[in-house]
């Protein structure tokens, strides 16, 4: 058993009856779900080994985008997708971080508070990228993933841009590379991102929730020359379908005592965090999303309704090199699950559904 499944199934059960009734009902589902995943209340699949001719049993997952052991093959499948999708040549990553007073009314208002965080980010970005004096063409493009947390699970809302190092002609008909090692400035982009917030936000609901001295406070904008973007892509892959904590970052459970090993920027030195197992559990559980919130937004030209394809963009861009490498995505394939007596694969026969379950354990 790993050290999350460990926490949540010793610890989760008691969290809940606790708390049902207070928490929020996306946190309420997240938890329910998480504490159903493989097991009876799921349902069950069976499947026949190919080479010993037994029938195994095997719990179907919760497939929640908050659970840490669902959606594995999906995240890999995203990955390979924004591979293939590249636009030859360079790429930035971008991140826009608020201010932490402002990071916990984001919080405690997501809905509101993180759309806010979109647009205005992705706003200066587009307008710093139309703007800039490299750029010779209009059209922009970028993909946007929020995060919500840090390696200890508090507050801190920020979102990473994967950005092309270039922009599209008016027409469409010519990509225009920044030169090598030019880009935006970060303390003009930081400068645009809090005017814009702070426009939204006076125009929102929340307006009366952020202390004005909070609005003045430094927002940050940091940019990274990020390669041709598959490192950075296979970077965020890991938390685009679950709460982003690391298994390898929980060093320790002593009865109820979780300790987490992290590090401070710009150090490399570990440090440990210890929390009760009833504070991990309403850490992890704050950065759960409402529902139907898209946590991974497209613009410009990567819009899926851009009238412009990305196929196109793709070979006016590699047209711009004299040679360039583009490295196929990775081949994904869904694998059978193994027989546990002798490691063939095996075959799928059928499922039950939940409701459907016998009263005796069937596995």
């Amino acid at each position: 058993m790993s050290q999350l499944s460990h926490i949540f199934k010793e610890f989760g059960p008691d969290y809940y009856k606790k708390y049902k009734k207070t928490m929020p009902a996306n946190q309420g589902r997240a938890l329910r779900a998480i504490l159903s995943c493989r097991t009876r209340k799921q349902g069950i699949a069976y499947y026949k080994c190919e080479k010993c001719g037994t029938i195994h049993g095997i719990y179907r997952s919760c497939g929640n985008r908050n659970c840490y052991m669902c959606q594995r093959h999906k995240s890999r499948e995203w990955m390979a997708e924004r591979i293939k999708h590249l636009i030859p040549g360079d790429h930035y990553s971008v991140t826009f971080v608020p201010p932490q007073e402002v990071a916990k009314v984001l919080n405690l208002n997501q809905k509101e508070g993180y759309s806010i965080l979109f647009r205005a980010s992705s706003k200066a970005l587009s307008q710093s990228m139309a703007r800039s004096v490299h750029a010779k063409g209009a059209i922009s493009g970028f993909m946007g993933v929020l995060h919500t947390w840090g390696s200890t699970l508090p507050e801190h809302p920020h979102i990473h841009y994967l950005v092309p190092g270039g922009t599209l002609a008016n027409d469409g008909s010519q990509w225009h590379p920044f030169p090598k090692g030019s880009f935006l400035n970060e303390e003009a982009l930081s400068v645009r991102f809090q005017q814009i917030f702070k426009t939204l936000i006076h125009k929102s609901d929340l307006k009366d929730k952020i202390p004005l001295d909070a609005l003045d406070k430094p927002f940050r904008a940091t940019i990274r020359y990020a390669g041709d973007g598959q490192a950075f892509i296979k970077y965020l892959t890991p938390t685009i379908f679950k709460v982003g904590v690391d298994e390898k970052n929980i060093v320790k459970i002593d009865k109820d005592q979780i300790t987490i090993s992290h590090k401070k920027k710009d150090s490399n030195r570990p440090r440990h965090t210890i929390l009760s197992a009833e504070e991990f559990i309403r850490r992890y559980l704050k950065h759960v999303l409402p529902s139907g919130f898209m946590k991974v937004r497209y613009y410009g030209f990567m819009h899926p309704a851009s009238k412009h394809k990305l196929k196109d963009i793709q070979h006016l861009a590699k047209s711009q090199f004299d040679s360039i490498k583009i490295t196929p995505p990775p081949e994904i394939k869904l694998m059978p699950p193994l027989c546990p007596r002798c490691n063939t694969p095996m075959e799928y026969i059928e499922t039950i559904a939940p409701h459907k379950m016998p009263p005796d354990d069937p596995g």
